[in-house]
C-alpha cells in the first residue's frame, strides 16, 4: 500500500514542480563538469562515508590485537593462521576438563572456540600439517557440538528477554549492541534449540562487523560469529521445515525462514573475499541469486549491494535493484514498507537508488529518488542520522555523478550503505533503516509481529550451502540415503562409506577413528561430499 502511495506522490511532485531538481540537468560534457571540481573537493567527495553512531566498544588485548593484525595483513600465511590458532586454542581452554563453568565464562570460551576452529581450519587449508592442529580440531568440534547440539525439535518461540534486548539495541539504543550480543549468546548456550535466538545472534554480529571502525581488526571476529550462527540457523530452519512437512497439523512454518539467507550470505562473502577466494565468492553470488528468485523484495539489498563496487558484477547488481524495486511495486509486503523494526526502510532504499542510478549513468533518475524527502509519510524530518548523507547527495549530485564517470574507478564515491575497512572488503550497513531515531510508534504497532503470508513462508528450494561458515568452498552435494551413521567403537573396512555430521566419508583402510571435517591426505577417511537434504 505504501509503495502504491509513493508512486502517486512522486507523480504529483513532478507535476506541480514541487521538486525543481527533477527537471533535466543542462547538458554538459563530463570533462567540463570534472574541471569544476578541484583536487581537494574531489578527494573529499571520494572519501565521504555515511556517518553512523557507534558508541559501543569492544576490547581486544594488545598482544592478541597485534597478532590478529599480522594475519589480516597476510591472510594467505599459514604461519600467522597457526599462531592465531595457538592463541585461541589456549584461550578456549579445550584441554581443560573443568565442567564447573559460569555462564559468562562459558560464553567467552565459546567465542575463542569459534575463532580457534576458524584458524585451525584455515591453517590446514594453507598447507599446515601439524599434528596438534588435528587434535585441537577434534576437541573444538566436540565442544561446539556438545554446547550447541543439533536439534530434532526446533523451538520457534519469540519474545524471550534476549530478543527484547536485541530489539532495544537494534531499534533504539545502538550503544547496547554488545550487551545484546552477550544476552543472545548466553541465551543460545542455555537454549540452543531456539532458532530465533540463533538468528538474532547472527544478525547482531553482522551489524557489529558491518559498522566496525576502519582500523578495527575485530571486524573478522564479528563476521566469524555471524557466519557460524547463520549456518546453524539455516540448518535449524531446514530441519523445522522438514518437520512441518511430516506433521503440518502440529507444526507451524517458521516466520523468518525466508530471511535466513540475508544473514548468511553477506558474512560468508566478506570472509571469502578477504581470503581472495574467487570460487567461493562466485558460489555465494549464485546462492544469493537463488534466494532473490524466491524473495526479490527482501534480497534486493543483499543481492545488489556487494556488486556495486565490482565492475564485473555491477550490471547484475543494478538489475537486482531494478527487479527488486519492481517486485515491491507489484507485490508489496513487509520488506517493502516501514514498520517499528525497520522504521526507514523506504527512504533508506531511496539512497541506494540514487547511488545506483548515478553510477549507471542516469542522473535524472538518481535525482528522482531525492524527492522522497517530500513525501510526508516517509517522515524525513524525523530521520535524524540520515540527513547528512542525504544533504551530501543533494548538494553534490552532479559532482558525484562526474566522479563515477571520469574514466577512473579509483576515486569513485562510497555507496551510502557500504563501509570501508583497512583489512578486507567493504561491509554493508543499515542502521539508517532500523534505528527509530525521531519517529514514534504506538504500543500496538510495536507489539504487532509482521510476517509474510503463510504460503510464502515455505522455502520451495533451499539454495546449496556450498561455501561453509569459514568462507571456503566445501565438498559437493551427494545422496546419502542408505548409508549408516558413523558411531564410536565400530571398525570400518576399507572403502566403507559412513555419514557423519551430514557429510559422507569413505574409509581409506580399516579404521575405527572419527572422520574429520576436512581430512588430510594421510587421514583414515576421505570426504566424498555433503549430504543432500532428506525429504
Amino acid at each position: 500500500m505504501i509503495i502504491r502511495k509513493l508512486k502517486c506522490a512522486l507523480a504529483a511532485l513532478v507535476f506541480v514542480g514541487a521538486y525543481p531538481a527533477l527537471a533535466s540537468v543542462p547538458g554538459m560534457p563530463l570533462s567540463e563538469v570534472t574541471d569544476f571540481i578541484d583536487s581537494d573537493d574531489q578527494r573529499e567527495l571520494s572519501a565521504y562515508e555515511t556517518q553512523l553512531p557507534d558508541t559501543a566498544w569492544n576490547f581486544i588485548p594488545e598482544g592478541e590485537r597485534r597478532l590478529l593484525i599480522r594475519y589480516l595483513e597476510n591472510p594467505g600465511s599459514a604461519r600467522f593462521a597457526r599462531l592465531n590458532a595457538l592463541l585461541h586454542i589456549e584461550k578456549s581452554n579445550i584441554f581443560d576438563s573443568n565442567d564447573a563453568l559460569g555462564s559468562v565464562e562459558k560464553a567467552d570460551l565459546l567465542d575463542h572456540s569459534i575463532y580457534a576452529l576458524y584458524f585451525v581450519s584455515r591453517s590446514w587449508l594453507l598447507g599446515a600439517e601439524d599434528t596438534w592442529l588435528k587434535e585441537a580440531q577434534i576437541r573444538l568440534r566436540h565442544r561446539l557440538e556438545s554446547w550447541l547440539p543439533a536439534v530434532d525439535q526446533v523451538d520457534t518461540s519469540e519474545g524471550r528477554q534476549s530478543h527484547d534486548d536485541f530489539f532495544l539495541a537494534f531499534n533504539y539504543k545502538e550503544n547496547d549492541r554488545y550487551k545484546a550480543e552477550r544476552s543472545l549468546m548466553l541465551d543460545v548456550l542455555e537454549n540452543p534449540e531456539n532458532i530465533t535466538s540463533n538468528l538474532y545472534l547472527a544478525a547482531v554480529n553482522q551489524w557489529i562487523g558491518g559498522e566496525s571502525d576502519y582500523n578495527d581488526p575485530g571486524t573478522l571476529y564479528a563476521f566469524l560469529k555471524a557466519s557460524y550462527f547463520a549456518k546453524r540457523t539455516t540448518e535449524m530452519a531446514q530441519k523445522h521445515q522438514s518437520n512441518w512437512e511430516s506433521d503440518p497439523q502440529n507444526t507451524s512454518l517458521y516466520r523468518l525462514a525466508p530471511a535466513v539467507g540475508g544473514f548468511s550470505v553477506p558474512t560468508r562473502r566478506w570472509i571469502a573475499k578477504f581470503h581472495g577466494d574467487v570460487e567461493a565468492v562466485a558460489s555465494l553470488d549464485r546462492e544469493v541469486g537463488e534466494w532473490f528468485s524466491m524473495y526479490p523484495q527482501f534480497y534486493l539489498f543483499p543481492a545488489s549491494i556487494f556488486s556495486f563496487n565490482e565492475p564485473e558484477n555491477f550490471d547484475r547488481g543494478y538489475q537486482y535493484f531494478l527487479d527488486g524495486q519492481t517486485a515491491c511495486f507489484e507485490n508489496n509486503n513487509i520488506f517493502c514498507e516501514d514498520h517499528p523494526r525497520a522504521t526507514y526502510n523506504i527512504i533508506s532504499f531511496a539512497t541506494l537508488g540514487f547511488d545506483y542510478m548515478a553510477k549507471a549513468g542516469d542522473l535524472d533518475g538518481a535525482l528522482n529518488y531525492l524527492s522522497y524527502k517530500y513525501v510526508p509519510f516517509f517522515n524525513y524530518e524525523s530521520w535524524n542520522i540520515g540527513h547528512d548523507m542525504w544533504r551530501h547527495r543533494e548538494q553534490n549530485a552532479s559532482d558525484i555523478y562526474a566522479l563515477y564517470h571520469n574514466g577512473s574507478s579509483q576515486d569513485d564515491p562510497v555507496n551510502g550503505f557500504l563501509k570501508r575497512h583497512k583489512w578486507g572488503p567493504e561491509s554493508s550497513t543499515c542502521q539508517l533503516c532500523h534505528q527509530v531515531q525521531g519517529a514514534s510508534w504506538s504500543d500496538e504497532e510495536k507489539a504487532e509481529v509482521k510476517s509474510l503470508p503463510h504460503d510464502q513462508l515455505y522455502v520451495k528450494h533451499w539454495p546449496d550451502f556450498q561455501v561453509d561458515w569459514e568462507g571456503s568452498v566445501g565438498a559437493g552435494l551427494v545422496d546419502c540415503d542408505g548409508y549408516v551413521e558413523w558411531s564410536g567403537g565400530r571398525v570400518s573396512r576399507q572403502d566403507a562409506n559412513v555419514v557423519h555430521h551430514r557429510q559422507l566419508y569413505r574409509a581409506n583402510w580399516w579404521t575405527g577413528s572419527e572422520p574429520q571435517v576436512r581430512p588430510g591426505k594421510w587421514d583414515d577417511w576421505s570426504l566424498v561430499g555433503r549430504c543432500k537434504q532428506r525429504n
